[in-house]
């Protein structure tokens, strides 16, 4: 959105979106998006919308802070899922997954 109020669109919308920052030099945005709970790639896109990619990721990766000499710093998700019971008789739990 410029000073004036007027939106402009410069990506596709992805399934996951989220940390944002300008480029050490200002000239583009870079943000976190993809597939994942927060997005699988860090991405760059300048004011005219050519987008390139900056760090695919394996997994969730989330763009914090970029700093002046280009630097990111990232977070990681590690989404595991596990499947515990008791049975009856049973002192302890019983991993099923």
């Amino acid at each position: 959105m410029d000073r004036s109020g007027k939106k402009r669109t410069l990506t596709a919308e992805e399934n996951a979106e989220s940390g944002l920052a300008w480029s050490p030099d200002g000239k583009e945005i870079w943000y976190s998006a993809g597939y994942g709970l927060s997005g699988d790639n860090i991405l760059a896109v300048d004011l005219r919308g050519r987008q390139r990619v900056l760090y695919r990721a394996t997994g969730d990766a989330t763009l914090l802070d970029v700093s002046r000499d280009g630097r990111m710093i990232l977070a990681r998700q590690n989404n595991e899922r596990e499947m515990r019971a008791f049975r009856q008789g049973d002192i302890g739990e019983h991993d099923l997954s």
